[in-house]
């Protein structure tokens, strides 16, 4: 055989040899038997074992906020020894009496001290608290390391740090509405309801004219832009509007530029996620697969030493935490007005 043809077919036992190797392995990946058991999956049992210590710090340090028949509204973690605790303060707002399901299952009254509007963080005191305090506050790992938090009282969700520290910057608020720039009336006239925005989930429609905001006149539809500018993404405002020359009222939430288009259907399969999303001085993101109702409660490493207090579900995989400098300084601004 010429050297030629010899190297032919050196070639071609190569290339065959190659091929059934990779089908070997493709094979190998949709058997059955080569799956992760679902135990041994991120929060399956198996999982969740191994974060016995860290779940043991958080359920002796997490707190249930309760507003009357509404159920849980969010978590709380303890700020001092003397019976103040922390939460998500948007997420309690208008919720008329609150209560403080404590570690043990103690349900204690509750007074809103105060809160900050910059963190969104509320401080609450409780009477009748056991003396709660956190283990010593740890600095954020670098991405990548496991973190924990709890979902409610009892269940574990861990996930890692999937994000730097960093500021999250204020989005413009606004309704989700498209106004007539030229209309000669008063108030503002509506020449278009985003889809998807809040203003479409309230039901304005096409033609109504919003003549006040929180009481407050509009004049124009460049005195409603004000006005809703000066708000913040979540907040709830009535409107007074007229439609076919009746006068309406309704209470509508304010939402941000990731509220409409694209992002905003990327956000609907994410499930629900916090109104107030933005706007934080300092935080770091993981991916705890948690709910809205899960904010205001603590974030853990491995060690089980406190690294953030939960501020907001962003999306499907992403989770806002207020870093211990964000809250001394939340803190310090409620106890100072």
């Amino acid at each position: 055989m010429r050297a030629g043809a010899l190297d032919l077919t050196w070639l071609l036992l190569f290339v065959v040899g190659s091929l059934l190797c990779l089908l070997s392995l493709s094979n190998c990946a949709w058997m059955p038997g080569a799956s992760l058991a679902s135990g041994e999956r991120l929060n399956g049992a198996a999982t969740l074992q191994a974060f016995a210590k860290p779940k043991g710090a958080l359920q002796a340090h997490t707190g249930v906020v309760q507003g009357g028949t509404k159920g849980q509204l969010s978590l709380a973690m303890p700020a001092d020894r003397s019976g103040y605790w922390l939460t998500k303060a948007s997420a309690i707002k208008e919720s008329g009496v609150l209560q403080l399901v404590l570690p043990g299952k103690k349900v204690r009254p509750v007074r809103l001290v105060g809160s900050d509007n910059v963190n969104d963080v509320a401080l609450l005191q409780v009477n009748g608290t056991d003396g709660q305090f956190l283990p010593m506050w740890h600095e954020p790992s670098p991405e990548g390391a496991w973190v924990a938090s709890l979902r409610d009282s009892r269940d574990l969700r861990v996930g890692v740090i999937s994000g730097s520290t960093r500021p999250i910057d204020v989005p413009q608020t606004i309704l989700g509405i498209i106004m007539e720039p030229d209309d000669p009336q008063r108030g503002a006239l509506i020449d278009e309801v985003i889809e998807g925005g809040m203003a479409a989930e309230a039901k304005l429609r096409k033609g109504d004219r919003i003549l006040a905001i929180n009481a407050r006149p509009v004049r124009s539809y460049r005195a409603l832009q004000r006005i809703v500018r000066a708000l913040r993404p979540g907040d709830r405002v009535q409107l007074e509007f007229e439609r076919a020359g009746k006068l309406r009222l309704k209470d509508v939430s304010l939402g941000d530029e990731t509220t409409n288009a694209g992002e905003h259907r990327n956000l609907r399969m994410s499930g629900p996620v916090s109104p107030r999303r933005a706007g934080f001085e300092q935080v770091f993101q993981h991916d705890c697969p948690l709910g809205p109702e899960s904010m205001g409660g603590p974030v853990v490493d491995l060690q089980g030493r406190v690294v953030g207090m939960n501020i907001a579900r962003r999306d499907r995989v992403t989770t806002f935490a207020l870093t211990r400098e964000a809250l001394l300084r939340a803190l310090w601004r409620i106890r100072s007005q």
